[in-house]
């Protein structure tokens, strides 16, 4: 199992006078710049660390699955057994994709990429399945949906029939 680390939450804000005045090129992008601060994760990048709610993603990708992850992101704990079997049946339960998502795949351009085709599958999820503010529910539902939504399109741009 994965060591927690302490402190994925507290990352301090740059003075920002210091920021200004300091003698470092600007190679443009964020560097050394504070976006926001969160308990979920830390990004340790001069050390090549990114810690996921007190774990380290390294520590994680050897001894964890996706869903464990998800769990961990969603619910601030790695799961047990039995709450891995929830997720697990509940991500099973939303495989499924709209007959609106369906079109809206089924109209791509077989040149789309990829990463285009599942934003826009995404969007068009969003907008039939939405409703009130995004939650837990919802994110379950989407998460179940992104292979679905990627190998209807694969096969559809192959010339292949989409499996049910």
């Amino acid at each position: 199992m994965s060591k927690a680390i302490s402190d994925t939450g507290s990352t301090p804000q740059k003075d920002m006078q210091e920021t200004s005045t300091s003698s470092k090129p600007n190679k443009g992008g964020l560097e050394g710049i504070v976006a926001a601060t969160t308990s979920i994760s830390k990004v340790e990048g001069t050390v090549g660390r990114l810690i996921y709610r007190g774990y380290n993603i390294h520590d994680l990708a050897r001894t964890t699955s996706f869903e464990e992850i998800v769990h961990l992101l969603w619910f601030g704990t790695l799961p047990n057994q039995q709450e891995l079997a929830e997720l697990h049946a509940r991500f099973v339960a939303e495989r499924t994709i709209p007959s609106a998502v369906l079109q809206v795949i089924q109209a791509l351009p077989s040149e789309t990429e990829p990463m285009d085709a599942l934003r826009t599958a995404v969007s068009a999820w969003g907008a039939v399945a939405i409703k009130g503010k995004p939650n837990v529910d919802q994110a379950i539902a989407l998460t179940a949906r992104f292979p679905l939504f990627l190998a209807a399109f694969q096969r559809l741009r192959i010339g292949k029939e989409i499996l049910e």
